[in-house]
């Protein structure tokens, strides 16, 4: 009877030791500490960074509401890519707008451009973005003649900046599966706000 119960008490201890902190083999993850900055959508802001940023999003629309009403952007699809750097990428070459035709022409407009910065998120959530101050081509053409511009949509970090260094302000959220992005400005001088969803 003694010698069961050693045996007992042993393959308890040893039950025990496989599920105890810091023991190789742990049954259950064990935070180490609480998050002081978490997100709305279950991150940890570390490091001014947000995992759940991370990888490629592919612009869906951009859409201004304006003192004179809303305008949602022709243009739509280029990719911008959070790095786990804090650096991020614009490719406009995946970007495109619907052709237009007129008088029996048709318009097709072809865009361009990779654009890059930094960016990071405040104790506040706040998105900073700084951009590199380059701007995305657009060419379109029609009946033989093309015409240049660079109006697609609004690249990151164009619009008043606050802070020093400078950084251009974004409020941005992300639904439970981390799947759709939602970037907003709020430009206090134009009044107008500028919002941009994205997919991946």
């Amino acid at each position: 009877m003694k010698i069961l119960s050693r045996l007992a008490l042993f393959s308890l201890f040893l039950v025990l030791a496989s599920c105890s902190p810091g023991t190789p083999g742990l049954l259950v993850d064990v935070p180490d500490a609480d998050c002081a900055d978490t997100t709305a959508h279950g991150t940890c802001i570390e490091d001014g960074l947000d995992q759940a940023l991370f990888g490629e999003w592919v612009l869906v629309s951009q859409s201004l509401d304006t003192p004179a009403g809303s305008i949602v952007n022709p243009f739509a699809g280029r990719t911008t890519d959070f790095g786990g750097n804090g650096e991020y990428s614009e490719d406009y070459s995946t970007e495109s707008t619907a052709d237009v035709s007129v008088g029996g022409l048709t318009s097709t407009c072809e865009v361009d451009g990779l654009l890059n910065g930094t960016w990071e998120v405040d104790e506040s959530f706040v998105l900073r973005i700084v951009p590199s101050g380059d701007s995305p081509s657009v060419t379109c053409s029609a009946g033989g003649s093309s015409a240049g511009s660079n109006a697609a949509t609004t690249p990151l970090g164009f619009g008043p900046g606050t802070g020093n260094p400078p950084y251009v302000p974004y409020s941005y959220s992300l639904n439970s599966s981390w799947s759709t992005l939602t970037i907003v400005q709020e430009n206090s001088i134009t009044g107008v706000t500028t919002s941009y969803l994205f997919n991946r």
